[in-house]
């Protein structure tokens, strides 16, 4: 059974054998889909074409509701991400990719989030710097947490024990500064967020907090994000 799975962003593989990988890739209309690509003699696409977020069309093949489909066919859109060489660049790709993979929920559509995917994607020639890239990985978080559900309203106080969290040794309810930041998210296209002047020492605040609820949720060590959080710290 072929099954069209359309556009897609290559997000992380998994080398099977020599020439077979096995490939997460998340689409608009299917959500997290995982196929096996097989590279090598005749084929006309190399390796790099599994980069976080090359931008893809593929179909796959399989049994209806078999996990691991094979890629049947598979045509590169758009490949200018490979022209990223910049570290901090490819450390926020690589950081989103994870936690595509992490929080979305297998074959579960929802183009509300590949929409946020797509914007963060086509914003990264913004981030010549890190506190822009900063503002743009906060701007990624913040929706994607809220997107999932996993986010009081922002019009309302957020108290820790509500969501879940250890309350702290003075106070439960968020501070005002963080939430004017979150405020500004709702409200602002990533472009625009990513031209505020917000200092680091206010949004590690937020950081922090997401790296709770990240842990809170999946329950699982993001390598990505803890590096990506460590070099945006270390070039503030």
């Amino acid at each position: 059974m072929q099954e069209v799975i359309g556009r897609a962003f290559c997000l992380g593989h998994t080398q099977l054998t020599d020439h077979r990988f096995a490939v997460h890739f998340f689409s608009a209309e299917h959500g997290l889909v995982k196929g096996v690509v097989r590279l090598g003699a005749g084929r006309t696409f190399t390796k790099a074409i599994l980069t976080p977020f090359v931008e893809v069309e593929l179909t796959l093949s399989g049994r209806q509701h078999q996990d691991l489909k094979t890629v049947q066919q598979l045509d590169c859109i758009d490949q200018d991400i490979l022209k990223t060489s910049d570290y901090l660049r490819l450390s926020l790709i690589h950081c989103w990719a994870e936690l595509l993979m992490r929080i979305q929920p297998p074959h579960q559509q929802d183009e509300r989030v590949f929409r946020l995917a797509d914007h963060a994607r086509k914003s990264l020639n913004l981030a010549q710097s890190a506190p822009v890239a900063t503002r743009l990985h906060l701007y990624f978080e913040f929706w994607l947490l809220r997107l999932n559900g996993f986010l009081p309203p922002v019009h309302e106080p957020w108290r820790r024990s509500e969501m879940g969290l250890a309350s702290g040794p003075d106070r439960d309810e968020l501070d005002t500064g963080l939430m004017s930041v979150l405020n500004k998210a709702t409200k602002l296209r990533i472009e625009q967020f990513s031209d505020l002047a917000l200092e680091w020492s206010g949004l590690k605040g937020v950081f922090a907090l997401f790296g709770e609820l990240f842990k809170q949720q999946l329950n699982l060590e993001l390598k990505a994000r803890r590096s990506l959080m460590a070099l945006l710290s270390e070039q503030q």
